[in-house]
């Protein structure tokens, strides 16, 4: 589960810190545990390039004057023991070929927030109208709606027809997709689209054309989404995306039912999932 915290913000003042210092970091990390439990805490870090302060590439090279931001994707405590855990992080880092690590502060999981939802990403409904499209506002949600989500870009070739962009723009009003910010559109109503995410993507020095990057909740929502495209472009262009979040915390949940030695019916229904995240 990916989450926003007011807290989290210390994470990447840190690493502000180290940028000041330094020409460039490698391959960062970031690793985090209970205090009282190392084993009870699976998480795992992304770090993602901004370009035009919204729109994000995972990356793992940090530059001085790069603009980099660090989401983890973690399971929430059951709270069965206590109504709230710390959570303590290090980022580990390279630099020249040598490691280094720099512990992160601490950030409080309180039982209240799972309740009344202050850990979920939040956009039009709960955020301040004012603030809308305030890009400090809306690309930390981004991120975090991204890191747990299936991604995958496609083509429409909207630049070879100006009639394209017009079809696209009639799709996004039929399926409730709400524009939050420029080329940033998400489908915040309930229903089989619900938490999807279009972004239009900057046009490619290489390729030249505009691509649309869409991030789902599951296999199956892609799968609607890319079906309702074809009905207005039936030669929509596709590319696979893996993200690996996602595919790392599948296939670990399949290799922890081989250590166990589960039924081999159990283990089929792993490996189904395995084979449905990584192609």
């Amino acid at each position: 589960m990916a989450f926003i915290s007011s807290t989290s913000t210390k994470f990447f003042e840190v690493f502000s810190m180290l940028r000041q210092h330094i020409q460039k970091i490698n391959n960062p990390q970031i690793y985090v545990s209970f205090k009282e439990d190392d084993d009870n805490l699976r998480g795992m870090s992304t770090f993602w390039k901004l370009e035009n302060e919204i729109f994000s590439y995972q990356t793992n090279e940090i530059y001085p004057s790069g603009q980099v931001v660090a989401t983890v994707v973690l399971d929430l405590p059951k709270f069965d023991e206590r109504p709230f855990y710390d959570i303590y992080g290090t980022i580990v880092y390279e630099v020249e070929e040598r490691e280094y690590q720099i512990s992160v502060p601490v950030i409080r999981l309180k039982i209240d927030d799972t309740i009344d939802s202050g850990y979920q990403v939040k956009f039009l409904n709960h955020v301040d109208p004012t603030r809308m499209k305030d890009v400090h506002v809306i690309s930390p949600m981004i991120l975090a709606l991204r890191s747990t989500s299936i991604e995958k870009n496609v083509d429409i070739q909207m630049k070879r027809d100006p009639e394209r962009k017009k079809h696209f723009l009639k799709f996004l009003k039929k399926y409730s997709f709400q524009e939050i910010h420029t080329n940033v559109h998400f489908v915040q109503t309930t229903g089989c689209l619900m938490h999807c995410l279009i972004e239009i993507l900057p046009i490619s020095p290489v390729e030249k054309e505009e691509k649309l990057r869409i991030s789902s909740r599951s296999n199956h929502q892609m799968n609607i989404i890319i079906g309702l495209l074809r009905e207005y472009f039936p030669d929509l262009l596709t590319e696979e995306n893996v993200n690996p979040v996602n595919a790392a915390m599948v296939l670990m949940e399949e290799l922890k039912l081989y250590l166990k030695d589960t039924s081999t019916a159990n283990r089929q229904l792993a490996r189904i999932a395995t084979d449905l995240v990584i192609p």
